[in-house]
């Protein structure tokens, strides 16, 4: 949290030199560059040090662990926001900022959970692809909550549109969370081997010199 909050003060002290006279382009450039891109950096950069960690063998782990990097970061923003303006900003919130920041985490993980698949089973460019989305679509739908909070601020026209956008982030990733545990997977060599041998496929190097007694 520290990291983003020096990063969002530098950039945003960037903006303000550039004198920007377009109002609404004001909007875009905090919502998507100062808090998209700086906070869903820093949940992905926490994210990544879950990669070697012998508990993430199985696919839905990505959408826990993200979840949990989104929330522990929303509860102390939470904090900031409630010191700074009062308890009565911190409960909106909870039910606006809060979940969405998590279901920020259930994408990214959804599609982490997929790198992670990806690398298991050797296909290099799914992993480069699915790494890549695992950052910019929480970096866009968060610029894109965050787009419609400011403009609902200045005009009431937003509001309806904010609300709207908020409520679809519910629907689509609990959908998400509930079909993702459904098809959970177990990112293990002994699924892979499982899969190439079912699929006739020749194993990638890194598992041709395990033998007979590992996929046991």
């Amino acid at each position: 949290m520290l990291p983003a909050i020096v990063v969002e003060l530098i950039l945003s002290a960037v903006i303000e030199r550039l004198n920007v006279r377009n109002v609404y382009l004001g909007y875009f450039l905090e919502a998507f560059v100062v808090a998209g891109l700086t906070e869903e950096t820093c949940k992905f950069l926490f994210l990544r040090t879950t990669w070697r960690s012998p508990a993430f063998d199985y696919q839905f782990d990505a959408i826990v662990y993200a979840v949990m990097v989104a929330l522990g970061f929303a509860a102390f923003e939470n904090v900031k926001y409630v010191y700074s303006y009062g308890f009565a900003t911190g409960l909106v919130r909870a039910v606006t900022a809060v979940p969405g920041h998590a279901i920020f985490g259930v994408f990214m993980g959804y599609f982490y959970g997929y790198t992670k698949l990806s690398d298991y089973w050797g296909r290099d460019e799914d992993r480069k692809a699915y790494l890549a989305l695992s950052v910019v679509v929480p970096i866009l739908l968060h610029g894109c909550y965050d787009f419609l909070a400011f403009a609902q601020e200045g005009d009431s026209r937003f509001t309806l549109l904010f609300y709207a956008y908020l409520i679809a982030l519910y629907v689509f990733g609990i959908r998400r969370v509930n079909r993702s545990s459904r098809d959970d997977r177990r990112v293990t060599r002994e699924t892979v081997f499982d899969y190439f041998r079912r699929m006739q496929y020749p194993l990638p190097p890194q598992y041709r010199d395990r033998n007979d007694d590992f996929w046991r």
